[in-house]
Parts: structure tokens; C-alpha cells; sequence
């Protein structure tokens, strides 16, 4: 028995070195079906030359041929499948070395099956619950199976063993853009920074810089509080460490130009972004964001430009569509502004809807869900790096880059049909205003924006009540709501009650102080109450943010 068992194994290893795979595969096949019944041992050992072969060598995968089906067992249809049943039968034998593990995560990966893949890393983990490389796998299945909230969970587990850099960053791309946790993912990249300070090569430690630039950043556009200005600074400064480090690349050009905008430094923005479309001219949120530093600088012929350009290259991007009719409200051209809008409403209509995000920690921000997604720095994918261990598994650990997948400035149903009902409405046509606000309410009638505009148009047509109502409405939807806070302080403030007024008006400097209306709605209410030294103070912060505001907030 010994010798046939011996034979079984090496005659396939002669076939495979005489270039036969097809042969070596038969072969063991019917060693595992010999009739003398190997051991478990042995017939673990012949599964596991199965696998191997068809996961290892290009030339079996090329030439594998399915048996063909039959009614009464299960046939394999593809080697990625018979791999996946080989290691399967495996682990049904017995075998309790994690190795199966890592190779049923290949077979699995191969066949495009996470949640398989799953399953059998949650069986090897009630084995081998120490083993850290099992932990990283079963995050990374956990994640290919878009369970990010379980994802993390695993990822925080294999960090409590191996606190390894990649996994840091890791798990703060899967906080910063599946889990909306900007202040986790900042608590992570700070690890993952003092992890690489003072390891060898100053890659990792840049890629770390890179990684909490963006953290910190998505952290600012979710804070309602003095704080945001600092917040967006620390992300400049870490972004700059990340390039003095070495760190090059059109998304740091990109996320730095972001930082300088916010910090109204627009003139450097310029220079940065400017400098990511000179390294990747077909990137979508550069050109947008070129067209806003350029309005910014109330040069709008010259936005205007960049946007037809743009739409050279991306025909069916909403947002630079959105822009740009803008643009032409701005520059006196509504029909050219009412055409762009109902081309981008077709656009907007006719794309699949995204998936939900899940709820985001109270302890990040109470800001609505809504303005956050709005940031141009939504910093999202990060590219494969492969591991040496499972070098084409779909799972496997990416690098540490921050990319967009998705893009942070984005224009929905609901702020096109806003958009367009503000036109007819200044136009006086409040029917045709209540005809897109209807559409508006079939995308999603909790949207603060859509609130507020049913009260705009409320006051158009005098029913001051009813517009109050619709303000209030926004603003228990998103307490940050910056239209709302002012139209109900411009209707306190007209009817007396200037204390409330101001009381809103605080507020709305407190949690948007780079917004130039507030600031002036501010200073003309001090004005009014003969604070005379204070409404200068507003009224020239005002105007120096208005000479750098762009025709649509950057955030």
C-alpha cells in the first residue's frame, strides 16, 4: 500500500516535468478514486497537488477541459472550481494546517466567489485564532464581499496582532469612504505614521503623510465648528510633508490644490492643480475643480472654457454640466443655463442609483450626510498592490495610495431640479417652479435643499408661514443647513426679532466660516443694531471672502 501511495504521488511529478499537465492531473484524479482507498493523509496530500497544479500552472490552466455533466455528481465547470473542491474535500478530510485555508482563499479568489471565501476563513479562524495572516485575508474577503462595517472589525484584530502600515492605511481608506468615520481614519493614519517613522526608505511614512492629509481633510468637511480652518491646515501640512518626502503623483497634486482652496489661497490651488492635469489630463475632478478656482477669481469666461474642455473629455459628467450652467445663470445666459440643467437632470435620471452608505459615528460630526458628500476630496480606491504569498487573488492587500472612485463633488436629482426651479422662480413662473420641485420630491423629499426651496418659493407667493415651516423642515433634516439658517434669520430680522436673528446668524459664521453671505448678513444685522465696530469686522471679512468665492462651494 505504502509503495502504491508513493508511486501515486510521484508519477504525476514526472508528468509535470516532462511539460504534461493534462496528464498529471488525470493521474491524480484517479489516484484519489483508486480502489484501494487512500488515507486521509494521502488523500489530502494527492488534493492538494490538485489544487496547486490548477492554481500554479498556466499550462493546466490553459488546457483544462471540464468533464462533461452528469445528472448524478457534481462536475467542476472550470479549473478555478475544481480547485475550489479539491481544497474543499481537504478540509472535509481533516486537514488542520491553515495552509488549506490560504489555498481555498486562493481557489475562491479565482473563482470570484468572496463570499465563499468568507465562510471558509470564518471556519479557519475557530482553528487558528492567533494567526494574523488569516485575520488579513479574512478583512480583505470581508471587504471584496462589500461587508465594510466586518471588514474593519477584522482589519482591527489583525492590527492587535501585526500592526503592520498597510493595514493601518487600509483600514483608514475603509473608514474614510464605506463607513463615513473621518475621525477614526485620522486616529489610524496617525498610527500608521509613527509605526514608519524611523523605518528604512521613507515611502511608507510619505504614503502615511498622503493618508492623513485626506483623513484630516474629510474631517474638516464634516466639522460644524472653529476647528474646521485648523483641520484643513494640519491637512496641508501633512500633505506637504508627504511631498517632501518624495511622494509625487497627480492625487497629491490634486488633494493639495483641495487643501489651498479651502484655505482660500487661491492662487496656489491654481498652481497645484494645474499641475495634477499636467500629470493626468483626463482627471474629471481637476478639471472641475480648475473651472471653480477660475470662477473664484471671477474669471468666468475662462471657467466657462475649462468646463466645455472637460466635457470634451468626460461628455456625460453631471457635475461639470451643473457648473457650467451656473456659469451661464451667472453670466446673464439662461437659456444656455436651462438647457445645461435638463441635459444633466436626463444624465442624472438615467444612471443606476448608489448604494446606501452606512450610518456614520455621531462622534465624527452631526452634520448631514448630504454637505459631506459634497467635498471635491472624497478619497476613495486604493489601487492593487499584490502580495508575494497570493499574487493574483482578489483579495489581497492593497497599497497604501489614497485615489477617488468616488467623486466627492456630486450633483443629484435633487440639486438639479432645485437648481432649475430657482430659475423659474426668479423668473416669477412659481408653477413651473412647483412642477420641478415635485420632481424633486419623487428623488427624495427629505433633502434640506428641496426644503428650503419649497419655502423660497412659499415666499414668492406670500405665505411667509409656510415658508418658516419649510426652513425649520431643512433644518431638522441637516442643523448645518447654511440656506435655511439665513432665509429664517432674513425673515426674523424683517420682522423684528433681532435677537433670534442674530442668534441664527452666529451660528451660521460658527459652523461655515469661510461662507462671505453669512458674514455680510452678519454685519448688516450689527449695522441695524448700531454695532457699528462690529458690523465693520463682519462686513470686511465679507468682502474678502467673496473675492475668492467660487460660483459653487468647493465643499
Amino acid at each position: 500500500r505504502e509503495a502504491l501511495e508513493e508511486c501515486a504521488l510521484r508519477l504525476p511529478l514526472l508528468s509535470l516535468r516532462a511539460g504534461d499537465a493534462a496528464a498529471a492531473l488525470e493521474q491524480l484524479r484517479a489516484a484519489v478514486r483508486a480502489p484501494f482507498a487512500p488515507s486521509r493523509p494521502q488523500a489530502c496530500r494527492l488534493l492538494a497537488r490538485i489544487a496547486h497544479i490548477l492554481q500554479y500552472d498556466p499550462a493546466a490552466q490553459l488546457a483544462y477541459q471540464p468533464a462533461p455533466p452528469t445528472p448524478e455528481r457534481f462536475v467542476p465547470a472550470s479549473a478555478a472550481e475544481e480547485a475550489v473542491l479539491a481544497s474543499l474535500l481537504r478540509e472535509q478530510a481533516g486537514e488542520e494546517e491553515a495552509g488549506v485555508y490560504h489555498d481555498l482563499l486562493l481557489a475562491y479568489s479565482r473563482a470570484r466567489e468572496p463570499h465563499g471565501a468568507c465562510a471558509a476563513l470564518e471556519r479557519a479562524l475557530a482553528r487558528h485564532p492567533q494567526d494574523a495572516l488569516l485575520w488579513r485575508q479574512f478583512a480583505l474577503a470581508l471587504l471584496a464581499a462589500g461587508r465594510h462595517d466586518m471588514g474593519l472589525a477584522a482589519l482591527e484584530e489583525a492590527l492587535a496582532l501585526s500592526p503592520e502600515p498597510l493595514l493601518l492605511l487600509l483600514a483608514a481608506k475603509v473608514c474614510l469612504n464605506h463607513l463615513g468615520r473621518a475621525g477614526r481614519a485620522v486616529d489610524l493614519a496617525r498610527r500608521a505614521v509613527e509605526v514608519c517613522t524611523g523605518l528604512e526608505g521613507s515611502h511608507l511614512l510619505a504614503r502615511g503623510h498622503h493618508a492623513l492629509g485626506c483623513s484630516l481633510h474629510a474631517q474638516a468637511a464634516g466639522d460644524r465648528s472653529t476647528a474646521k480652518l485648523d483641520l484643513h491646515r494640519a491637512a496641508l501640512a501633512s500633505l506637504a510633508h508627504a511631498a517632501a518626502l518624495g511622494l509625487g503623483g497627480f492625487l497629491l497634486e490634486h488633494h493639495t490644490a483641495l487643501a489651498h482652496a479651502h484655505l482660500r489661497d487661491v492662487d496656489a490651488a491654481l498652481r497645484h492643480c494645474r499641475g495634477a492635469l499636467a500629470l493626468n489630463g483626463a482627471h474629471a475632478d481637476s478639471w472641475l475643480l480648475l473651472a471653480l478656482l477660475l470662477s473664484a477669481k471671477k474669471e468666468h469666461a475662462a471657467a466657462l472654457a475649462v468646463c466645455r474642455i472637460a466635457l470634451g473629455h468626460h461628455p456625460s459628467d453631471a457635475r461639470l454640466m451643473y457648473v457650467r450652467a451656473r456659469l451661464d445663470l451667472a453670466a446673464g445666459d439662461e437659456g444656455a443655463a436651462l438647457r445645461g440643467l435638463e441635459q444633466a437632470c436626463r444624465l442624472v435620471r438615467e444612471a443606476p442609483a448608489p448604494a446606501a452608505r452606512p450610518d456614520r459615528d455621531a462622534s465624527d460630526s452631526d452634520a448631514d450626510s448630504r454637505s459631506r458628500s459634497m467635498s471635491l476630496a472624497s478619497l476613495d480606491e486604493l489601487p492593487d498592490d499584490h502580495s508575494a504569498a497570493s499574487h493574483d487573488t482578489m483579495f489581497n492587500l492593497p497599497a497604501a495610495a489614497f485615489q477617488e472612485r468616488q467623486r466627492g463633488f456630486e450633483v443629484d436629482r435633487v440639486r438639479l431640479w432645485v437648481t432649475l426651479s430657482k430659475v423659474f422662480r426668479e423668473n416669477g413662473q412659481l408653477e413651473d417652479a412647483s412642477q420641478c420641485l415635485a420632481e424633486a420630491r419623487e428623488a427624495d423629499r427629505l433633502h434640506p435643499d428641496l426644503a428650503h426651496e419649497c419655502g423660497r418659493v412659499c415666499e414668492a407667493g406670500g405665505d411667509e408661514a409656510a415658508a418658516r415651516a419649510q426652513y425649520r423642515k431643512a433644518l431638522a433634516t441637516a442643523s448645518s443647513h447654511l440656506p435655511s439658517l439665513l432665509a429664517l434669520a432674513r425673515l426674523n430680522s424683517a420682522s423684528g426679532d433681532l435677537v433670534e436673528a442674530e442668534d441664527q446668524l452666529r451660528s451660521a459664521v460658527r459652523q461655515h466660516p469661510a461662507e462671505h453671505r453669512a458674514w455680510f448678513q452678519l454685519g448688516m444685522l450689527y449695522q441695524r443694531q448700531a454695532k457699528h465696530a462690529q458690523a465693520c469686522d463682519c462686513l470686511e471679512v465679507a468682502v474678502e471672502l467673496e473675492e475668492t468665492a467660487p460660483i459653487v462651494p468647493f465643499s
